[in-house]
């Protein structure tokens, strides 16, 4: 193998590395969300619930939410549709659609939400909670980049206090 032959595969390999991470970059170029969700969550403005049989004294507790964030990691915007919540019975599924969430910061859906921007709302988790069935309670986003919705199953089970 001359000196050639070898400055054409050294440029061979360099020009197929940089084809390989243009399309890595433009395949990833799109709107990216990343969702959290964290139930057992408590807010400063939630409902106080009376306690029954409190051993302590205590009047209440603080209800407890389902908190869910949404965030765009990627390079453009992207709308959020609607947020929901089911589970699977025999036959089928049972569900809450978005009035069973409550915003946050007035940004009401359906929201565009830009590169590095955070939504996030609360759903009640005793009333989710309730839901028949006994498969795992789902969190199902829609958003208009995607073809399918985000969905997170929650398998924890709400933490009962005083009750």
């Amino acid at each position: 193998m001359n000196s050639t032959e070898i400055v054409a595969w050294w440029g061979a390999v360099i020009a197929t590395t940089v084809l390989t991470w243009d399309v890595v970059k433009w395949l990833r170029s799109g709107a990216r969300l990343r969702m959290k969700v964290k139930p057992n969550s408590h807010y400063h403005d939630s409902e106080v619930v009376p306690l029954k049989n409190a051993p302590d004294g205590a009047c209440g507790r603080v209800k407890e939410s389902i908190h869910i964030e949404l965030a765009n990691v990627g390079a453009l915007p992207t709308t959020i549709m609607n947020i929901s919540a089911r589970r699977a019975i025999p036959g089928g599924w049972v569900g809450n659609d978005s009035s069973a969430f409550t915003v946050h910061w007035g940004k009401e859906l359906p929201y565009m939400i830009s590169p590095g921007d955070i939504w996030s709302c609360r759903g009640d988790q005793e009333k989710l909670f309730k839901l028949p069935g006994t498969a795992p309670l789902e969190i199902i986003v829609m958003v208009s980049h995607l073809k399918k919705p985000m969905i997170e199953k929650i398998v924890t089970t709400p933490v009962k206090t005083g009750e």
